[in-house]
């Protein structure tokens, strides 16, 4: 079931219709504070990050609480903007700890800084 939900995400995130593949995921929206941190209760989120101005080269890091997490636990996740329209996030890291999760987004850009939000989608598999 875990398997047939992460294909569920992944086509979901990338628009492609499900068809027969279909099933049921669960995600919880969230907003991170100004300070980058965000708490989830599901295996799956959906975080909006606070307007951010990451400078071009800068990175960004949210760290996203969550019960469900362990050092061991595979966390997939996805950057795309939000509100923002400047700069170009790009996924630097992804570190599973305990109880947390440290998601670190680069803005790979040659010149522009982010001009509002970003979104990461993430799931937790155990």
């Amino acid at each position: 079931m875990r398997l047939a939900a992460l294909l569920t995400l992944i086509l979901a995130l990338f628009a492609v219709p499900c068809g027969a593949v279909n099933l049921p995921i669960t995600a919880q929206q969230v907003t991170a504070s100004a300070a980058g941190a965000a708490s989830v209760q599901t295996d799956a989120a959906i975080v909006t990050t606070a307007a951010l101005t990451t400078a071009a080269g800068a990175t960004y890091t949210l760290t996203l609480a969550s019960p469900a997490i362990t050092p061991n636990s595979l966390v997939m996740a996805s950057v795309g903007n939000g509100t923002n329209t400047a700069g170009t996030p790009n996924l630097a890291s992804v570190t599973a700890g305990t109880a947390s999760v440290v998601i670190v987004v680069q803005n790979i850009h040659s010149a522009n800084s982010f001009n509002g939000t970003i979104e990461l989608n993430v799931i937790i598999f155990n």
